[in-house]
């Protein structure tokens, strides 16, 4: 009987040297899938200089949009006072940034992963910086709401297309390392940005606007 069964496997075809190899033949190892996809990423055609390049830009890029967010809070007591601004006007204006910020990022930042995250984030850093620029030109409520309306707006674009970029140059374990660093633009953004504003405050609070014309530069420097 046992005869009699190996018989009718060889006859079928199983167990033959020949099948065994047209197996092994059709797995894949584990190694040569891992250089398979390292080859598609990113990463590995950028180059290390090109994907630190990246980075760099990134991170002045989000910077400068963190910085863009001091100058209003330096200067509100005297835009307050020169403009006779009460307290629920002030807050306005606060409410004319922050909730366009927070609406726009929840419900279509997300849409930085559909379109280049380059584009995206030129025309966050773009609109921003002119926004803010034009902010010190004006001395009625309504003008100055509406430009930290566009301001919030736009500036909810930059994180998501920030962190598509940095994704897609630093793929797999690199990225947990990458992002930690990446997260300092925050803070150095914001320490950067209320120091000059508190310089220039010494002026008026329309001039601690102005230097922000440096984040038009990174606009252009990451396209």
């Amino acid at each position: 009987m046992v005869v009699r069964a190996k018989e009718e496997l060889v006859a079928a075809g199983e167990g033959s040297p020949d099948s065994e190899r047209k197996c092994d033949s059709n797995v894949v190892s584990p190694s040569l899938s891992m250089s398979a996809l390292e080859s598609d990423s990113p990463d590995v055609h950028g180059g290390s200089k090109a994907r630190w390049i990246c980075f760099v830009l990134a991170w002045l890029s989000y910077a400068g949009l963190t910085a863009l967010r001091k100058p209003l809070g330096v200067g509100k007591k005297p835009l307050a006072s020169d403009l006779k601004l009460g307290k629920t006007q002030l807050g306005f204006l606060d409410m004319s940034f922050l909730l366009p910020y927070a609406v726009v990022q929840v419900t279509v930042g997300s849409q930085a992963d559909k379109v280049q995250p380059y584009l995206v984030l030129f025309l966050s850093l773009l609109v921003s910086s002119l926004s803010m620029l034009t902010f010190g030109s004006w001395s009625s409520l309504y003008p100055l709401a509406f430009l930290l309306f566009i301001a919030g707006s736009a500036q909810a674009f930059g994180w998501p297309a920030c962190v598509k970029l940095i994704s897609g140059w630093f793929p797999g374990r690199a990225s947990s390392n990458v992002f930690g660093f990446f997260g300092t633009c925050t803070s150095i953004g914001g320490v950067g940005g209320t120091m000059i504003a508190v310089y220039l405050l010494q002026w008026s609070w329309r001039s601690s606007f102005y230097p922000q014309a440096l984040v038009v530069v990174c606009t252009y420097l990451c396209s």
